[in-house]
């Protein structure tokens, strides 16, 4: 009933909320979202504001939702000391779900927030009481020269780490690994790999991504790529809605 997610103002994070509220008839959910926000009101203007851009608010959200100033990447999750202790005692499940996002940085530039800040997420998740981890990662943790042209499944084993076309997956990777070390240790954990998330059943798209960009600007040159390659694109609300029924049941642990 009591959730913390990060990641909750962008594309993926706002269906979630969405999807969490519709799917779990409990007057007594409470989704703790982590927002960077210098205080409480900034981070529940933020948070509102996404959910209006995509097109998924309600009103009748707010009496579920908590706006927390935090950063993942920080120290204790960029909280202050009181709502970190308050909130590591209540939280029953983490939904890690942010990350930056980019295919041009290099790891070193996506380490703090990807790593690091699953790092700091595992230990939230671990401190004072064991809660469920959701961690919300890419199917591109297969995105090496081994794996081209051959078909990957989700128990594949990806220990194959080497030459990766991007950082960002590289960082996905290593984060996956921490977390599998984690459930080693007896955290109860799910791993995610979506694909490519697009625009949801209302036509709302995140226009700032690859693939959103690649056809405006395929409509603005009036050609396209003499290429062929398979994308795997997936719905933005079908991704939240399979994330969390996904993550409701028992055996996905």
């Amino acid at each position: 009933r009591k959730i913390l997610m990060t990641g909750a103002t962008g594309f993926l994070g706002s269906n979630l909320i969405s999807s969490l509220i519709t799917s779990v008839p409990d007057e007594n959910l409470r989704i703790f979202c982590l927002v960077r926000a210098k205080d409480e009101a900034s981070a529940k203007e933020r948070l509102i504001a996404s959910l209006k851009k995509f097109k998924v608010y309600d009103g009748r959200y707010l009496k579920y939702l908590t706006a927390v100033p935090g950063d993942f990447k920080e120290n204790n999750l960029g909280m202050s000391p009181e709502t970190y202790d308050t909130l590591k005692r209540e939280i029953e499940a983490v939904y890690h779900n942010g990350a930056m996002l980019n295919f041009v940085y290099p790891y070193s530039h996506l380490k703090p927030t990807n790593v690091n800040g699953t790092i700091n997420a595992l230990r939230f998740a671990c401190d004072t009481r064991r809660k469920l981890f959701f961690y919300v990662s890419s199917y591109s943790v297969f995105d090496t020269p081994p794996y081209i042209g051959q078909r990957v499944y989700e128990e594949s084993n990806i220990t194959l780490s080497t030459d990766f076309s991007l950082a960002y997956s590289q960082s996905k990777w290593v984060s996956e690994q921490l977390v599998e070390a984690a459930k080693k240790r007896g955290l109860g954990a799910v791993i995610f790999r979506p694909g490519d998330i697009v625009g949801s059943y209302n036509g709302i798209w995140y226009m700032d991504d690859m693939i959103s960009r690649m056809i405006v600007g395929c409509i603005q040159l009036g050609c396209i790529p003499l290429s062929h390659y398979r994308m795997q694109l997936t719905p933005v609300d079908y991704v939240a809605d399979a994330l969390v029924c996904i993550s409701r049941q028992t055996k996905a642990l």
